[in-house]
């Protein structure tokens, strides 16, 4: 089977990308024939353009299958799916309810300041939501103590904005390097 070749478990010759992507489709119409069947990509900057080939022309065939493709990625971020003309939907910040909800699901021994606080820094971005009350020290969550005036960043979020720091024009990036030296995050008035 071209798959198995594809995928390194026969062997033969490398198939062509068309005879493994119809391969695909018919493995995954056969198995959503049982029940239905969702492939879920997450991050979709991080796919490898043969994958996203495959998933493409499998995603652009799903009429009739009970066979749903979906796909995740930050707004302005670049990939492979772009161009594939498949339909999109823009999912906006959570508003101030929603947002307010999922913090004290995740986190609701937060003190009432500290709470308020991620809300307003976290602007109804649900990773930042998460994120922000998992770097705090044990005496930001305490309602009775001070938190720090900067909230800490996660690792991950430290990569996630590291990498989009690195993607802005040289004097941009020396502004905001003044900016967090400054220490209140806030442009110096000429």
């Amino acid at each position: 089977m071209p798959l198995n070749v594809a995928l390194g478990f026969g062997d033969g010759g490398p198939p062509s990308r068309l005879v493994v992507a119809n391969a695909a489709l018919m493995l995954l119409r056969q198995a959503a024939t049982a029940r239905p069947v969702l492939i879920i990509l997450d991050d979709l900057p991080w796919l490898d353009r043969a994958s996203a080939g495959v998933l493409s022309f499998v995603a652009r065939r799903l009429a009739g299958i009970k066979l749903g493709l979906m796909g995740a990625s930050r707004t302005g971020e670049m990939h492979f799916f772009d161009h594939a003309g498949l339909p999109e939907l823009e999912v906006p910040r959570l508003d101030d309810v929603a947002a307010g909800q999922l913090l004290d699901s995740r986190f609701p021994e937060l003190a009432s300041a500290v709470r308020e606080r991620i809300l307003v820094e976290a602007q109804g971005n649900p990773l930042a939501l998460l994120e922000l009350p998992n770097a705090l020290t044990p005496e930001c969550v305490h309602p009775r103590r001070r938190c720090l005036s900067a909230l800490p960043l996660s690792r991950r979020l430290q990569v996630l904005f590291g990498s989009r720091i690195t993607e802005l024009p040289p004097r941009t990036r020396q502004l905001l390097l003044l900016m967090a030296l400054d220490g209140t995050g806030k442009r110096a008035s000429p």
